[in-house]
Formats: structure tokens, C-alpha cells, sequence
């Protein structure tokens, strides 16, 4: 789907200092969630703001819920035919007023203050997106335990391509960008099942900076049933398709040392993940990912941990 531009943006574009901010909120059968990703979502401290609600075919209760704000002028919804996160997402920018875009799942929510901590920061006119920390909560609404972030996955600012390589390091929910760099990029690619979102920052990548606030001003909801990022096997096979085709495409700007020690990186953090479910195939993707990196010492205690699981597994027969 291509993003185009709308001419209520071009025609009545807000000061500089305080530009639309349109809040595309997706939701496809989280009506148990929606009430509350709205409500932090209208309970911004920073003005202007709009919110568009897609609803992906829900067939819950997420219409009723949607009604709650049918008289409040800054949201709008809109229903359509099951057609996946990333089209209803590109449905939501295409109706989106404002110079900038912030998303926001709907079983997420955000900290008041979220949006004033973060649009000051697109006065550099080179960056494209803006995103923030992070902090985990529970189905119910409970703050959970959040693991610190460390290593690959802490948030980068300016060019961060050869970061993006190794993992998506921008919580999808947390991200602000201008209306200009998804109309550039095409927005979202409708093919895709998922990883959707580090698929557009890595094309968003090659042309605009990046920034961040450090503080959790997104609360990431984790533990319910129907969460999207449980399937791995789709998951594995999206995230090889996006990185091996933009390797292909941006070749000549990339380093290719980088490139392979990203590969070795996605095969160590996908065996780790496998450790339980099947060490067999950890421990083969822990040896192919030493293969490529030889110096990554956390595949060597992988391996280790994979022959040990591997032993209780199947362990060998008394004489």
C-alpha cells in the first residue's frame, strides 16, 4: 500500500513547535484492552493530538468499546475487513492528519507525559523516528517485572543501521515519525506476517536518524494468550526474509563483517530460545553461529548448555 499525503496536512500544517500529533491505535479482538490504550493515549500532557482507531475485522467487543468516544472529536475509528497488522496500520496513516505519527498497540498504553518528552526532539530536522523506554506489565494492568536492557538491544540514537541489523531495538509502541519518512519508505509491508515494524526502521534506516528518550514512558503488555510474538516459527522465518533482503538491496552501504556477525548473533539468540523446547537444534545453531563468529563467547556456554539438555534428554543407556 502506498502512503500518500493528505491534503488536510498540507493545508493546515501546525507550528512547528507544536505539530499534530496523529495516534494510530490498531486493534484487531483486544476490546478488553482498548479502553485503556485510548485513555493514556487522550490523556497526553502535549497538544495537538488526534487518535484513529483501526479495528482489523475485531469480532469481539471492540466495536461498543470504540462508541465510548463516538462524540469526542479527536478520535476517529474505522472498521474494515480482517486484512493484518500491517495494512490496518497503513489504513491509520492514510487517515492520519498530522506532520507526525505515533503508534500505539492496543493492548499497550503510555505514560502521560510521553509525547511532551518526545516531540522537542524532531527539531533536528534529520531525525525520522523517535522512540522511548519501556516497562512491562501484566495482563490485568500490573507493572511486571522488567529485565534491564543491555548490550544489542539498548536504544541507539543517530544512524543506526549496523545496530538494526543485530535486533529491532525500537519498542514498536514507543515510536514517533514523521509523516514524510513513511510515505518515503512506503510504510508498512502488507506481505509480511510480522516483524513488520523492524522492517520499516531498517528501511526508515538508510536515509534518517534515530532518537530516543531513556525513560519508560510505554508500558509493554506481556502474558496474554493471544500475544502475536509467541509464534517462532513465523517469526524466525519473517525476520530471515527481511534481513536477508535488505542486505541484498543496501549491500554497497553496508559492512560485511557487520552483516556477519548479525547473522552469527540472530542464530545465538534464536538457540537460546530453543535451549528448552528442542537443544538438539540449539546446539546446531549454536555451532553455526561459531562458525561465523568465532569470538562470541555466550555461543560457547550455549553450546555447553545445549549438550547438558541434550544428555537429560536422552540420556544413555546403563550397560
Amino acid at each position: 500500500m502506498t502512503i500518500e499525503s493528505s491534503p488536510s496536512a498540507t493545508e493546515a500544517r501546525e507550528d512547528l513547535a507544536s505539530p499534530l500529533v496523529s495516534i494510530v491505535i490498531t486493534c484487531f479482538n483486544y476490546g478488553r484492552f482498548l479502553r485503556s490504550a485510548v485513555a493514556s493515549a487522550l490523556s497526553q500532557t502535549y497538544h495537538p493530538i488526534e487518535a484513529i482507531i483501526v479495528d482489523d475485522g475485531s469480532t469481539d467487543d471492540t466495536p461498543e468499546i470504540a462508541a465510548t468516544w463516538s462524540e469526542d472529536p479527536r478520535v476517529r475509528y474505522v472498521r474494515q475487513q480482517n486484512s493484518g497488522q500491517a495494512a490496518a496500520k497503513n489504513r491509520g496513516i492514510q487517515m492520519a492528519n498530522g506532520d507526525l505519527i505515533a503508534f500505539l498497540d492496543a493492548d499497550d498504553a503510555w505514560a502521560p507525559e510521553k509525547l511532551a518528552r518526545q516531540v522537542p526532539l524532531f527539531r533536528n530536522p534529520a531525525v525520522g523516528v523517535v522512540s522511548s523506554g519501556r516497562k512491562r506489565i501484566d495482563e490485568a494492568g500490573h507493572h511486571a517485572p522488567s529485565p534491564p536492557i543491555k548490550g544489542r538491544n539498548q536504544p541507539r540514537c543517530g544512524r543506526i543501521t549496523s545496530h538494526l541489523l543485530f535486533d529491532n531495538v525500537i519498542p514498536f509502541s514507543s515510536s514517533v515519525a514523521r509523516r514524510e519518512v513513511l510515505r518515503r519508505v512506503g510504510g508498512f509491508r502488507e506481505e509480511l506476517a510480522m516483524a513488520i515494524d523492524w522492517d520499516l526502521w531498517l528501511r526508515v534506516s538508510v536515509e534518517w536518524e534515530f532518537d530516543f528518550v531513556a525513560e519508560p514512558l510505554m508500558y509493554y503488555r506481556v502474558g496474554h494468550a493471544d500475544q502475536m510474538s509467541r509464534n517462532l516459527e513465523v517469526r524466525f522465518a519473517c525476520c530471515d526474509r527481511i534481513f536477508e533482503e535488505f542486505v541484498r538491496e543496501h549491500a554497497g552501504r553496508l559492512r560485511p563483517l557487520d552483516v556477519q556477525r548479525a547473522r552469527a548473533y540472530t542464530l545465538r539468540v534464536r538457540a537460546r530460545r530453543l535451549e528448552r523446547m528442542d537443544p538438539r537444534r540449539a546446539l546446531r545453531g549454536y555451532l553455526q553461529s561459531l562458525r561465523l563468529d568465532p569470538f562470541a563467547m555466550g555461543a560457547y556456554t550455549g553450546v555447553l548448555r545445549a549438550l547438558l539438555a541434550t544428555r537429560r534428554r536422552n540420556p544413555p543407556a546403563e550397560p
